[in-house]
């Protein structure tokens, strides 16, 4: 497949989206400048739906089964994130570049091929680029797809961070705030009063020398602390962020019995504590085993066609369980995976980098995976 002619133009898309900023709940200006985008270029059959979505539609009926293709517009950087492509030796460094405007540029060219061959499935298909699956989006914006197609849904896959890792099993989390506020007062003549700091401090060691489930795999972090407002002040107020995953559901819920019994237990007189969920995804459902690992043979078939070996980067496959916008529809029993369509590192840092000449052999990928005859 000979996909050279779209080489400067799937460069320049990326690094256009790379310099426009998609904080997590804040993807507006990028959604407006992917419609605009599919509009210039004659490819009309778009919506921005009702959470901030854009979504493509081919073959997409009343009544017709669909299966979605989403890549994420959010970055976890903070709007104020300085974010200039410097391109180095046909390496493009900046933030949020693999995570995921790549995969997303790469998406938008691929939705561009489809109309230009016709293209007609058996299925309704739906390019989704979503909003709010960093951090504390909580994956509304496939939710809401999800939601409105419902049972019609019958697979679903997710092009996010970098080439050769296929995530395949939902790695579901909750996260909290903890908060706790105390008398405070002078740290000389009021000394002895209950300090914020102190206990929240108590209670992290707490979570970090809990007894955890031998079964399974679980994880937890204090990623996040704040609190007092001087060196002489018995600190009136300390808040920090929690989390915990596990690939188990039951493993989930042992850990939040684990936190509701650190609050009791450190609760003292003249202090308050509050716990407040920020945020959750599931863990997986039901899915039909049959069903999955014909999605991940097609993925696997999708690399080995295109021009990864020519271009560098090995055959090597891994497939692991993680956290993506597929936790989503795996919690519901579909049949889902998420996989990477450029090669990229340092994801989450301000060092981030993605090869420019992984980009074209990720968009064959893409089109192989859906020119599959039994999509």
């Amino acid at each position: 497949m000979d996909l050279s002619r779209y080489s400067n133009e799937l460069r320049d898309l990326f690094i256009t989206l790379c310099k426009i900023p998609a904080q997590t709940e804040h993807e507006d200006e990028r959604a407006g400048f992917i419609a605009n985008w599919y509009a210039e270029n004659g490819l009309l059959n778009f919506e921005i739906d009702n959470a901030g979505n854009v979504l493509y539609y081919f073959g997409v009926k009343s009544y017709n089964p669909v299966h979605i293709i989403t890549a994420h517009m959010d970055t976890v950087f903070p709007a104020d994130t300085v974010l200039k492509p410097r391109i180095d030796d046909d390496v493009l460094y900046c933030p949020g570049s693999g995570d995921n405007t790549a995969n997303l540029a790469i998406m938008m060219l691929c939705v561009k091929y489809l109309t230009e061959i016709g293209y007609e499935g058996s299925t309704g298909l739906i390019f989704a680029a979503d909003i709010c699956e960093e951090g504390l989006g909580n994956l509304k914006g496939v939710t809401e797809i999800l939601n409105e197609y419902g049972a019609r849904v019958e697979q679903m896959v997710s092009v996010d961070l970098a080439y050769g890792t296929i995530i395949a099993e939902a790695v579901g989390s909750k996260r909290y705030e903890i908060s706790v506020s105390t008398k405070g007062g002078h740290a000389f003549h009021d000394f002895g009063n209950p300090n914020a700091i102190a206990i929240a401090s108590k209670l992290i060691s707490a979570l970090y020398e809990q007894p955890l489930p031998e079964a399974g795999v679980v994880t937890y972090n204090v990623g996040q602390i704040s609190g007092g407002t001087g060196v002489n002040v018995i600190a009136q107020n300390a808040t920090f962020l929690y989390e915990f995953r596990s690939i188990n559901a039951e493993l989930i819920n042992v850990l939040d019995e684990n936190l509701s019994l650190a609050l009791i237990e450190h609760q003292e007189e003249n202090v308050n504590i509050e716990c407040k969920l920020l945020g959750e995804r599931p863990c997986q459902g039901k899915v039909d085993a049959d069903k999955q690992q014909f999605l991940l043979d097609r993925i696997k078939n999708a690399y080995a066609l295109s021009g990864w070996t020519e271009a560098g980067y090995g055959t090597e496959i891994t497939v692991i369980p993680g956290s993506t916008d597929c936790n989503a529809s795996l919690a519901r029993g579909i049949p889902s995976a998420c996989f990477g369509l450029a090669y990229s590192e340092g994801h989450h840092t301000l060092n981030e980098f993605t090869r420019l000449d992984s980009l074209i052999p990720g968009l064959e990928t893409l089109i192989n995976f859906v020119l599959d005859d039994n999509l």
